[in-house]
């Protein structure tokens, strides 16, 4: 079985590009411009691991955490920003997330970090 991925950017071409990467590595990827988007996704699909910027408009990638620890989902949740601060990175750090990647996201760190976290799952070799 496929591993699921979700990515969350509000930059659809920040999240085709993301998309394109992850599908060539053999992951089943889906794609949400924001935060509504990807819990109506997220209700509906079982992810193994998301993928969000923490910017998403007038909403944030720590929503998204949230969202995942308050339903029990067992997603592991990755962040992107371009604009890190302590604030939002201790919150995303309480809530629990894997890892934080700064934007642009290089290839090699992107797949990497994705494959560290599914490992720390057992989802992958």
């Amino acid at each position: 079985m496929k591993v699921k991925i979700l990515v969350i950017d509000d930059e659809p071409d920040i999240a085709f590009v993301l998309e394109g990467m992850l599908s060539k590595e053999g992951y089943a990827v889906d794609t949400a411009g924001g935060v509504a988007a990807a819990e109506e996704k997220m209700a509906k699909n079982n992810y193994d691991l998301i993928l969000a910027d923490i910017v998403l408009g007038c909403e944030t990638g720590v929503d998204i955490l949230r969202e995942v620890k308050t339903k029990n989902l067992n997603s592991i949740v990755i962040f992107m920003t371009g604009f890190p601060t302590f604030d939002t990175a201790a919150e995303a750090i309480r809530l629990g997330v894997f890892d934080y990647l700064s934007k642009p996201v290089e290839k090699g760190r992107l797949i990497n970090t994705v494959k560290k976290a599914l490992q720390s799952k057992g989802l992958v070799d």
